[in-house]
């Protein structure tokens, strides 16, 4: 007859297997799961990031494609507000210096247009923001325009809300103003200078 003690000891001991089974089982569960779970919020990352970035390849075309027909759009503006279209996609260029070393920039305008007998070269710009001299790039366009381009002024034609706005920028007044500033001290000074010299005289003549 086989011991009692030695039976518990075997159940025991398989009893111990199968909860060492069932755990090894569970986390491997727990495991496989973790990782479904992982890949599926990775391919629903991916899948946003590649519907976003399909999104921002459709926007940038439609936006090329309406420059493109604004630019078209814009030469029957021109032409209509009274101006003469001389050529497309002008050349230019303006150098500046870096350390007394030249450096030349090259860019290119949409239109160069005359009316008047003035000649203008003529930016185009669609959209919300870039039509508008507020903001801050087509400011500095428009400066460069006029910095490299032997013309009478710049034009920033709005092809969606057919508008063309004349910009003519002051280039000279940063340059007046410290010369009025340091007139206006020397006047100050001469002043200044004469009174005391007033004030000398009077009290040499009273002595």
């Amino acid at each position: 007859m086989q011991d009692p003690s030695a039976l518990v000891l075997l159940l025991v001991a398989a009893l111990a297997v199968a909860l060492v089974v069932v755990a090894v089982l569970s986390w491997s569960l727990r495991r496989a799961r973790a990782v479904a779970d992982h890949q599926r919020e990775m391919a629903r990352t991916n899948e946003a990031a590649a519907a976003r970035e399909q999104a921002r390849q459709v926007a940038a075309r439609d936006r090329t494609a309406r420059a493109v027909a604004g630019e078209k759009d814009a030469a029957a503006l021109l032409v209509s507000a009274g101006y003469e279209v001389l050529a497309r996609q002008v050349a230019g260029s303006w150098t500046v210096y870096a350390d007394g070393e030249p450096r030349t920039f090259r860019l290119r305008a949409d239109y160069l247009v005359s009316r008047g007998g003035r000649r203008l070269v003529a930016e185009v710009k669609t959209g919300r923001l870039a039509p508008d001299l507020a903001h801050g790039a087509t400011r500095r366009q428009l400066l460069e325009y006029g910095a490299a381009f032997d013309v009478d002024g710049v034009l920033l034609v709005d092809a969606d809300r057919e508008t063309i706005t004349r910009v003519e920028v002051d280039v000279f007044v940063a340059r007046r103003a410290p010369q009025r500033g340091l007139a206006y001290r020397v006047v100050l000074v001469v002043a200044a200078v004469s009174f005391g010299a007033g004030v000398l005289a009077g009290v040499a003549m009273r002595r």
